[in-house]
């Protein structure tokens, strides 16, 4: 093959012997590229199922994907399934590949590659795994699974919940599309071109209507689990001491989240309260398809300073909503099958990623690995294991209620959070270097 071959056809099988000391691409396939190779698969250069980058405003493309059945697979390159750049301002990037390899002996010591592409501003990269499956013994097969973001930190922090980026363009004189798909509108104009509404999304400015009643909806593009609001009112000048009340709306049912008006009389130029807490049937948050914001002052030009929208997964499921808070997050599931159990040798998360299960699901593992900078998510009705005697953590584990966690006899945590709500099982012996917060 020439060292920049292009395979356009949605699926490609070969069956050869390869050395590939070069670089062997298939960037436009998108699709699967099946490999059943006799001898050895070695790669010394690259191994490609690249997507192809945006142009214009549009977004980059999915990786590919490579299934390998191969004798031995050996060599220092990397084999990637990367997803393609977006174009110019606020195109997203593609989504990484999958690389599955069912080998008899391994030899490789070059990498694996499957992240998602960087887009303009930088969202949050789309990853997707690598399942590597050692065949020396049929019987008892080891099975690997490494799950990488590709992502600089330090440590790894138990994620929750995330601030939605309020940037956006203006529509109109009543209307503020923001990159994420939210569409935010008022009915009353702005009181002076120093006021406009678009200065709502921006913390330096502040928004003021020529109303003394303004009503401001934030309809948001999938229906969302909205933990939190924070509403920053004006202290002084125009607008100032603007009473508000806060609703979300799923459908047509409509829930006031505000004992009715609340007051921002004397607030100081700091004033970071009132936090709107979202509650519903007794926890935090709920689930929305838009939010509204009702301003009032009773002598004309009501305002706002600026919002903050919190969103998170909802803790009542075990799956995923349409918008899921991590984006880089891989999560394992079996379609129509309650209580799948998956097991493996071995769970590698790495690069800032985050590994979760669906549905009622069991997820066991003989050991870990990480870089102390992923996260594994244990969500309701799910049970998690490392059948080993010691470890060393190397990656957070946020287990919510009604969840069973089974930790080694011994466990030694470094730089890393571990945040179990549910139940835990078999730990004596904790040496901590960080965070860890049974509940």
């Amino acid at each position: 093959m020439s060292k920049q071959s292009k395979v356009y056809s949605l699926f490609q099988h070969y069956f050869i012997d390869l050395t590939l000391k070069t670089m062997l691409w298939f960037s436009s396939i998108l699709g699967t590229l099946l490999m059943t190779v006799r001898n050895t698969l070695r790669v010394e250069g690259e191994l490609r199922v690249n997507a192809e980058a945006g142009t214009g405003y549009c977004g980059g493309g999915s990786g590919g994907s490579i299934l390998g059945y191969v004798n031995h697979i050996d060599g220092a390159g990397t084999i990637q399934a990367l997803g393609g750049i977006g174009g110019l301002s606020h195109s997203g990037g593609g989504a990484g590949g999958r690389l599955a390899f069912y080998y008899i002996t391994d030899s490789f010591i070059g990498d694996f590659m499957v992240q998602g592409a960087s887009s303009t501003p930088p969202y949050h990269l789309v990853l997707v795994p690598v399942y590597l499956q050692d065949n020396f013994n049929l019987t008892d097969p080891i099975r690997r699974l490494l799950v990488d973001n590709n992502l600089r930190a330090t440590k790894s922090r138990v994620t929750r919940e995330e601030r939605l980026s309020t940037s956006g363009q203006s529509a109109s004189t009543y209307q503020q599309n923001l990159y994420n798909g939210i569409i935010a509108t008022t009915n009353s104009p702005h009181y002076s071109n120093q006021y406009l509404f678009r200065y709502l999304f921006q913390k330096s400015y502040q928004y003021v209507s020529k109303s003394t009643a303004t009503r401001i909806t934030l309809s948001l593009p999938l229906t969302t689990y909205l933990e939190v609001m924070k509403i920053y009112p004006i202290c002084s000048g125009v607008g100032s001491a603007t009473s508000f009340q806060l609703s979300s709306q799923l459908g047509s049912l409509v829930t006031v989240h505000t004992d009715g008006f609340v007051s921002t009389s004397g607030c100081s130029s700091t004033y970071r309260q009132p936090k709107s807490l979202l509650t519903e049937g007794g926890r935090s948050g709920t689930v929305v398809s838009m939010i509204i914001i009702d301003l009032y002052r009773g002598s004309n030009n009501a305002g706002l300073r600026f919002i903050e929208i919190f969103v998170a997964e909802d803790p009542d499921i075990n799956h995923q909503l349409e918008y899921s808070v991590e984006a880089e997050s891989l999560l394992i599931g079996e379609e129509e099958k309650e209580g799948a159990l998956f097991e493996y040798h071995e769970i590698e998360i790495r690069g800032g990623a985050t590994l979760a299960l669906t549905d009622n699901a069991t997820l066991t593992t003989e050991a870990v690995k990480g870089d102390h900078t992923g996260q594994l998510d244990i969500l309701g009705s799910q049970e998690f294991a490392i059948l080993s005697d010691h470890t060393l953590m190397p990656f957070s584990i946020y287990a919510r209620p009604d969840t069973t966690v089974t930790l080694p006899v011994s466990l030694d945590c470094k730089n890393v959070e571990i945040s179990l709500y549910g139940k835990q099982k078999l730990v004596s012996f904790i040496a901590l270097n960080f965070t860890i917060l049974l509940h």
